[in-house]
């Protein structure tokens, strides 16, 4: 009789203990497991109070939000962790999951990507914008993919970019010898077209080669000249633009999104448009206000007649197109050139 008492005892014991584990491993362990937290490491490269700065925490926090914080953000901006050209290598490899990226300096690895940063090309920024909804840009952006092994998400506007230099330059003679910053390939080509020596260098860079004289001046958008301190060791600015608009863009590594769920990749998707519409709208005002800060800091303001923009729009142009070509091939280069907008 003690001997059944007892078995009953261990037996009732051992079911209690299983529907206590079945309890613990069931509901509660599989709804852990759905919301279990995605984490992003995402690099910025642009100071602190940048507004590409902004746009890095805007679109971190509207994913976060929109996802009931399934996703959650390491944030790395100002370059603390990498600078826009260590992204061009180490944002393929996976070492960061994604980026707002300079894409003019990734013209190395996606070829293609050329018209984004075609000086003196396009008439305006909504000519510009409109780019991005052609077959060219089908081309490049899955390009990107395939030779860049990033996800583009969207266009993050720097601004307009144009010349900031020590010495006025305001015709083609001005240009001969000079050594110019560039930051991106086709900068470059447009510089070399109109005299210049153009140098590709990273932007956290170019203070110190002005100060040091390495440089006579510098390309990038007129917020750089402000937020990085260029306009204390150059003296003139360029009224006209080089480029009408300077696309960084928003990316993924592409292996770490092709792993996310479909509906956070949509939530990513709307929060990266999100970013893009702020930096539009942004820039749209922004460029004229830090003009006036150069102009109140005490720099000139070069205006160039339009017969001089169009004799050194006559040389960069059909040096871009050359290059292009010899980049990417003739075939390829016409399917994407016919198709940017004009």
């Amino acid at each position: 009789m003690e001997k059944r008492v007892k078995n009953s005892f261990y037996l009732t014991l051992a079911v209690i203990l299983a529907l206590s584990v079945g309890l613990i491993m069931s509901p509660v362990a599989s709804s852990n497991a759905v919301a279990k937290t995605i984490k992003i490491r995402m690099v910025g490269t642009l100071p602190i109070g940048h507004h590409l700065t902004k746009a890095l925490n805007l679109f971190a926090k509207v994913a976060e939000e929109k996802s009931n914080n399934r996703v959650k953000f390491t944030l790395y901006p100002a370059q603390q962790l990498y600078n826009d050209k260590d992204l061009v290598n180490v944002l393929p490899k996976g070492a960061v999951d994604a980026a707002i990226i300079n894409s003019g300096l990734w013209s190395g690895k996606v070829k293609s990507g050329g018209p984004l940063f075609f000086p003196f090309y396009y008439k305006d920024r909504d000519t510009f914008y409109s780019m991005f909804k052609t077959k060219a840009w089908d081309i490049i952006s899955k390009d990107f993919e395939k030779e860049g092994n990033v996800k583009v998400l969207s266009l993050i506007e720097y601004g307009s970019s144009t010349l900031i230099s020590k010495e006025k330059i305001a015709s083609l003679a001005d240009w001969k010898g000079t050594k110019i910053r560039s930051y991106s390939r086709y900068g470059a080509v447009a510089l070399q077209a109109l005299g210049s020596a153009p140098v590709v260098m990273s932007s956290g860079d170019v203070y110190m080669a002005l100060q040091r004289g390495t440089l006579d001046g510098a390309l990038s958008g007129v917020s750089s000249f402000v937020s990085r301190k260029w306009m204390e060791q150059c003296k003139y600015f360029l009224k006209p633009n080089f480029c009408q608009a300077t696309p960084f863009l928003l990316v993924f590594n592409l292996r770490f999104w092709n792993k996310l769920p479909k509906d956070i990749q949509q939530i990513l998707q709307e929060a990266a448009l999100e970013a893009q519409a702020y930096t539009i709208k942004f820039t749209s005002t922004s460029d004229i206000k830090y003009r006036k800060v150069l102009r109140d800091k005490g720099l000139t303001e070069v205006p160039i007649s339009p017969e001089e923009v169009a004799r050194w729009t006559a040389k960069v142009v059909p040096a871009l197109k050359a290059e292009y070509v010899k980049q990417i091939g003739a075939a390829k280069a016409e399917k994407i050139l016919s198709n940017l907008p004009k």
